[in-house]
């Protein structure tokens, strides 16, 4: 009989669910029509000893993990598997055998090992469904990846609730055991040592802030388990990395061991070695020190701690991308990829449709790095590209077999995604990918406009998915100007902020109030306007603006507003060194930004820079707009395909047929951006909508968050009369069916729709109760801007639960309201009385609803000078006849 070899296992990343649906389903789960969205198990590369002509078998998921774990039995397996193919009965006899051997061997690891699930400690095989606020996005993601099938290391959620638990060391040992069951390895052991990522997660997804820490678990001991079972120099830098870990993050002092990863990388064993017992020798003189290399417990609690502690004091900047609702982070512990050890092994980020032209797909890589110096920016990643998979299988063998995966990710979220990723190759030839994140890729404007057109041309996604993926910033990247890169070497560095918006960047003149930044705007310059506390009465101004620098994290208005218009922003400058004192920003340094300097803010370099860039017209513009022009080669490739794509999405917006309008969002954005200069198509536009989507739009009104009060108001504005009146008497009953009011009613949206007059028809259309409800609501949005004005956003959001009681009585006294606006309520006349008795039986009635109930029921000549022309002529536009 010939005798074959295995060469390579390329293979997906196995995992303990994968594992738990072998034990309960048997072999059958992994047939063809039984199998899980995103089981690809992998192929064996493998040729005939004596020849190198190299083929290849595509075995099933359970041979895949037979061969992974039983490495020594790998070329006697893969004859049987050759043999079985090729009809010999022997073979599959003898792999009958095998494989029912193998199925009750794991039945027995998993009778034998039970995973604790609850409410607090959770793992993919939780019979459970749980939400993002539990569980964070991205374990939601992770959590729905793994129970698809496919290939994400085994892991552990403590969640938000978890957060809470005054028995932490509780949950964390639940949530140990289960990682130590998953992996067959154990915390802390001199053996077959455990070593997780800890990555600490929010309901939203908020790239680039909450910590991740790598290798957790990595004590003394651990270190000897590392060296006998992946040798020395795989062992040191592990143990260097928690050391740095350990030094950094829980601030030991140990300046001279700051990490430096490329130099770790090429010192000689001996060197490392050296390292490695000088900081060993720092930390065991202390009994902190000497429990966290020798405890790992102890180890994991304090890096647990860490998190916990980052989450209290950056609690302001998480509530502003929360827009402002209250929220915990939850803890995800999953098993370290090694993405270190040879040249093919890498972490990276995998981008469906390129990132940047919106053609082929991209790998951005390091050969033997730990994945975070990547995105951290420690480490420069390379470029690659491919317009098909065979180009890479050499070369990237693990991507190479998960990209078949793709397409079924891209149908799955509707969009372009972006993969982060680990390739493991152990030194049993086995090349794994894993899956450690999933997104909606950020593209460039060309990128989006090509991907989404041509994922709709294909059918992955459908119009109302277009709508959503191209936003503002991808059409302003398109049309707008563009930096000269060799403005930067003349642009002085200033300072940092935290980032709002992707790929963007302006030069514009700074103002330090709204109204200034009005007036300078209408001479027609680019204008920045900064401030230490924005208020929604902000937003109005907004959206005129070019670039907004916020000095304090808590600006939920300002992350809402730049989204929406795709105006670059940056928050939380005071954390990075940067005052803003007598109208003048001052950095660390002692440079000083005046009113109306030039400064250029790029999101792309994450600085704000003094001085004023110069800028590229967008030559896209002009060959739309069918210009004459000599392109090159690189726009002949480019332009024609922009320019159809563009088409089809203007056909798609512009169009009256509202099916691909998904929500009140997407409208607004419409209504905001594609449609501003079509009021007309706008207002028909949004009357269709909302025909055939009334529940749908109250419902979305009443679940709004702070932030949105503008774009809200913009699409209740296009509404006509009856429809107006409609919204109100649904969302009233709503309302008081449900007790909702003020911040729980679509924080306090109601009252933003009636801070402006309505006709006498509209209020003609309520009962006295109904009216009394509205009127309250106004009441309470008049004391949320002042309770924002006098205390700002960051308060705000932790006074979240009493928002619609006790912190707004104390505002009482301060209460400001215009009576004028209900000039056509009073021309009804109604029974005011009735109305003041109404208010006092709501659930939250405001006295100063009673007031101006009181107000209202005085004669005209009472509330306003009627001798006054202008005074005459404004309350006859509002429907009195005088």
């Amino acid at each position: 009989m010939e005798k074959y070899i295995v060469h390579k296992i390329r293979a997906s990343y196995p995992n303990y669910y994968m594992f738990k649906l072998f034990v309960d389903k048997g072999f059958s789960i992994f047939f063809k029509a039984n199998e899980p969205e995103g089981n690809k198990p992998g192929t064996v590369i493998y040729s005939l000893v004596g020849s190198d002509k190299k083929c290849e078998i595509a075995p099933n998921w359970y041979d895949i993990y037979y061969m992974l774990r039983n490495h020594d039995k790998v070329n006697d397996f893969l004859n049987l598997l050759i043999s079985e193919k090729n009809g010999n009965s022997s073979a599959v006899e003898q792999l009958t055998v095998l494989r029912n051997c193998f199925l009750e061997e794991c039945r027995q690891y998993d009778s034998d090992n039970i995973l604790f699930n609850d409410e607090k400690v959770v793992t993919p095989l939780s019979v459970d469904d749980f939400d993002i606020n539990e569980v964070s996005h991205k374990g939601k993601m992770l959590i729905d990846l793994t129970r698809d099938g496919y290939a994400v290391p085994d892991l552990c959620i403590l969640t938000s609730k978890a957060y809470l638990d005054n028995n932490q060391e509780d949950v964390l040992n639940k949530a140990i055991n289960n990682l130590e069951i998953m992996t067959r390895s154990k915390l802390g052991s001199a053996d077959n040592p455990l070593v997780f990522a800890l990555r600490s997660a929010m309901p939203q997804y908020i790239p680039g802030i909450m910590p991740t820490l790598l290798n957790i678990g990595v004590t003394r001991d651990a270190y000897k388990g590392l060296s006998n079972n992946y040798g020395v120099a795989f062992a040191n830098r592990v143990y260097l990395h928690t050391l740095h870990n350990i030094f950094d993050t829980l601030e030991f002092d140990g300046s001279d061991y700051s990490p430096d990863y490329e130099h770790n990388m090429v010192l000689s064993l001996d060197k490392q070695r050296e390292v490695i017992g000088e900081m060993e020798a720092i930390l065991l003189s202390s009994n902190e020190g000497r429990l966290l290399i020798e405890d790992a417990f102890y180890q994991v609690k304090r890096f647990v701690d860490y998190i916990r502690e980052f989450y209290e004091k950056n609690r302001d900047l998480l509530a502003t991308f929360m827009q402002g609702k209250r929220a915990y982070p939850s803890l995800l512990m999953q098993k370290m990829v090694w993405t270190i050890g040879s040249n093919d092994s890498y972490p990276g980020v995998l981008y469906s449709r390129h990132s940047r032209t919106g053609r082929g797909v991209q790998i951005e890589s390091k050969r033997d790095i730990f994945g975070e110096e990547i995105m951290t920016g420690e480490v420069l990643p390379e470029d690659d590209e491919y317009p098909n998979r065979e180009k890479i299988k050499e070369i990237f063998p693990a991507v190479y077999h998960f990209d078949p995966l793709l397409e079924k990710l891209e149908k799955k979220l509707k969009s372009p995604v972006t993969i982060e990723f680990g390739a493991e190759s152990t030194m049993y030839d086995s090349y794994l990918f894993a899956v450690l994140q999933l997104n909606k890729s950020e593209l460039t404007g060309r990128a989006a406009l090509l991907s989404s057109i041509a994922m709709l041309e294909s059918g992955l996604i459908t119009q109302s998915d277009v709508v959503e993926l191209i936003r503002p910033y991808h059409l302003k990247q398109i049309f707008s100007e563009t930096i000269d890169d060799n403005s930067f070497e003349k642009l002085i560095p200033f300072g940092k902020g935290v980032n709002v918006l992707p790929r963007t960047a302006v030069s514009a003149q700074i103002c330090f109030s709204a109204v200034d930044a009005c007036e300078l705007k209408r001479s027609g310059a680019p204008v920045c306007l900064c401030k230490n506390k924005f208020t929604p009465e902000d937003t109005i101004v907004l959206n005129e603006m070019d670039a907004i620098l916020s000095m304090n994290p808590a600006a939920i208005h300002v992350v809402t507003a730049c989204r929406g218009y795709g105006i670059p922003a940056f928050l939380d400058l005071n954390s990075f060194g940067i005052k803003l004192e007598d109208n003048k920003l001052i950095n660390n340094e002692g440079q000083v930004i005046n009113e109306h300097d030039w400064i250029t803010v790029s999101s792309k370099r994450q600085t704000v820079f003094l001085g004023k860039a110069h800028y590229k017209r967008a030559r896209f513009m002009d060959y739309l707009d069918g210009l004459e022009l000599d392109l090159s080669p690189k726009e002949q490739a480019v332009f024609p395909a922009m320019k159809v794509a563009y088409r089809k999405y203007e056909d798609i917006v512009t169009s009256r047929n509202v099916t691909h309008i998904a929500d009140v969002d997407m409208l607004a954005r419409l209504i905001r951006n594609d449609l501003q200069e079509h009021p007309e198509i706008a207002e028909s536009i949004v009357n269709l909508w909302y025909e055939t989507n009334a529940d749908k739009y109250v419902d979305q009104v009443l679940n709004s968050g702070m932030g949105s009060h503008q774009d809200q108001y913009r699409v209740f504005n296009f509404l006509n009369l009856n429809k107006k009146t409609d919204f109100f008497k649904h969302a009233v009953y709503l309302c008081k069916t449900d007790k909702l009011s003020g911040l729980d009613a679509g924080a306090f949206t109601l009252g933003r729709f009636v801070s402006q007059p309505l006709p006498a028809l509209f209020w003609k259309a309520f009962s006295d109760d109904e009216i009394a409800f509205i009127l309250n609501e106004y009441i309470l949005y008049e004391k949320y801007l002042q309770v924002l004005y006098e205390i700002g956003e960051s308060k705000l959001a932790r006074v979240h639960s009493k928002l619609s009681s006790d912190v707004l009585d104390e505002y009482d006294d301060l209460i400001k309201y215009d009576v004028t606006n209900f000039v056509p309520l009073k021309i009804i006349e109604p029974d005011w009385k009735n109305i003041e008795d109404e208010i006092q039986n709501l659930d939250f009635p405001q006295i100063n609803a009673i007031n101006l109930v009181h107000k209202l029921a005085l004669p005209f000549h009472a509330l306003f000078d009627l001798e006054s022309p202008w005074v005459i002529e404004k309350l006859e536009k509002l429907g009195l006849k005088l």
